[in-house]
């Protein structure tokens, strides 16, 4: 969850993510790393970040950490945290599970 934490606290700490180039990177990764099953994993690479954002325990715990560690007075909270999760997904995740499917 951490890991997680922390792209969404890049994402609102105003440094909008470079996901431009991404996509062709991490295929080349999965398919090097996972040659039988890199289409399945990809297919689902947003499986951990909809868990998070779907569980108000973890939302909780990633707001904690949001405030204690990586956005500390920066006045975050579950309500603003949650928006960025499906925005990851909606720009970032989703166009790769689908070039991962469609591939």
């Amino acid at each position: 969850m951490t890991h997680l934490m922390r792209v969404l606290a890049l994402e609102h700490g105003g440094n909008r993510l470079r996901t431009d180039h991404w996509h062709s990177p991490w295929l080349r990764a999965l398919r090097a790393c996972f040659p039988r099953s890199w289409k399945s994993i990809g297919a689902r690479t947003g499986t951990g970040l909809r868990g998070l954002l779907a569980d108000g325990q973890a939302m909780s715990d990633a707001e904690w950490v949001a405030k204690c560690e990586l956005l500390s007075g920066k006045g975050v909270d579950q309500a603003g945290l949650a928006p960025l999760g499906r925005r990851i997904l909606a720009d970032l995740v989703e166009p790769f599970e689908e070039r991962c499917r469609a591939s």
